[in-house]
């Protein structure tokens, strides 16, 4: 947010950040590490400083303030990490994961000797927070290949091909099998 002109300076100036926080940090952390940085300059040029929610000892403000904030009053830190050792609730997953790479190895002419599967950190966990307090087994995982999806992701028309989209129903269905036993 700036001025109306090309030509003149704002009376006001500000900056909407959104921001992806690495699992071994936090919304604190990165709090800290914003305030650290514009410390000096809110010093340099003389402006009084305020960061979420506390005062913070800078300039005097006689030439302005900087106010940190946390946007729409949502925050939210990096989600648990799930639990993937070898009696953990994950092997199932990866174990019905591998057993349909094998039965689909036909359509997709690949070899599946030696498939391994693997856990990954994912940043995106807004849909997540919604389930930490029921489990610690959280995983986001979809069984589309990157060759079923046409037209984007995540974009107007976005589209899966048909077989794509039943071999998902297959994966889903004997996941929900798989569970049913693993209990």
């Amino acid at each position: 947010m700036g001025g109306v002109k090309v030509n003149a300076l704002p009376e006001r100036a500000g900056a909407l950040v959104n921001l992806r926080i690495v699992e071994s940090s936090s919304v604190a952390d990165v709090q800290a590490r914003l305030t650290s940085t514009l410390l000096p300059l809110a010093k340099r040029f003389d402006l009084s400083m305020d960061s979420f929610g506390g005062t913070v000892e800078a300039g005097t403000g006689e030439a302005g303030h900087l106010s940190m904030s946390v946007a729409f009053g949502y925050r939210l830190d990096p989600s648990p990490v799930t639990p993937s050792g070898p009696d953990d609730p994950y092997q199932v997953l990866a174990g019905t994961i591998r057993s349909l790479i094998a039965g689909e190895h036909d359509r997709n002419e690949t070899s599946v000797l030696g498939v391994v599967v693997i856990p990954r950190i994912e940043v995106g966990n807004t849909d997540t927070s919604r389930y930490w307090n029921l489990t610690r087994n959280i995983v986001r995982y979809s069984h589309i290949a990157e060759s079923d999806r046409y037209n984007g992701f995540h974009t107007v028309n976005e589209a899966i091909l048909a077989e794509g989209w039943l071999g998902s129903v297959r994966f889903y269905t004997r996941f929900m099998l798989n569970c049913d036993e693993y209990l």
